[in-house]
């Protein structure tokens, strides 16, 4: 190759480089990218849980005024939280429910919906309700508020694999 051809080959090798840097440059913009929608899909899994450990809170303090009113928990066994709906939803003595349900807070099964994990289906997508002081109920968790009543859900850190990981959010004192 004569020196007439030296320019094109540098040309050509000047251009083959800038196209590495471009795609490196890409590849690089494209794993921050990654790791900031990861951040963001983190801090937006913390909010829903803490929507999740506020209704927790808030259902807690209805169960307490009905059994101020009743004298005795809402039923419950840990499958879910039907039958704390259908007691929290009605008038007490004063005339006034004790929580106001919407329809879209509500499972097909009546449970309240997990706002973590809103749309999938049980264990992890409803909020979970045990009176301990009736016999029978899920034994797993084991019963932690002895003399009342356990509320659970999975929250963000939830792993099928590990079931113990779906009693993150709760009530437990």
């Amino acid at each position: 190759m004569g020196q007439a051809g030296w320019p094109a080959v540098a040309r050509a090798a000047g251009i083959v480089l800038r196209a590495a840097v471009v795609a490196g440059v890409i590849l690089l913009l494209l794993l921050a990218g990654k790791r900031v929608f990861h951040e963001l899909g983190s801090h937006h899994c913390s909010a829903r849980q803490g929507a999740a450990e506020h209704l927790i809170d808030n259902l807690t303090q209805a169960a307490m005024n009905y059994q101020f009113d009743h004298g005795v928990f809402p039923p419950g066994d840990g499958r879910g939280s039907a039958d704390l709906v259908r007691c929290l939803g009605r008038a007490g003595p004063r005339g006034i429910n004790y929580f106001e349900f919407s329809p879209d807070s509500l499972a097909a099964d009546g449970s309240v919906i997990n706002p973590v994990w809103f749309g999938e289906p049980p264990p992890r997508g409803v909020i979970h309700y045990r009176n301990n002081l009736a016999p029978g109920g899920v034994k797993d968790p084991p019963p932690r508020n002895l003399k009342s009543f356990d509320l659970w859900c999975a929250g963000c850190g939830y792993d099928p694999a590990e079931p113990c990981t779906a009693y993150e959010v709760n009530n437990w004192e």
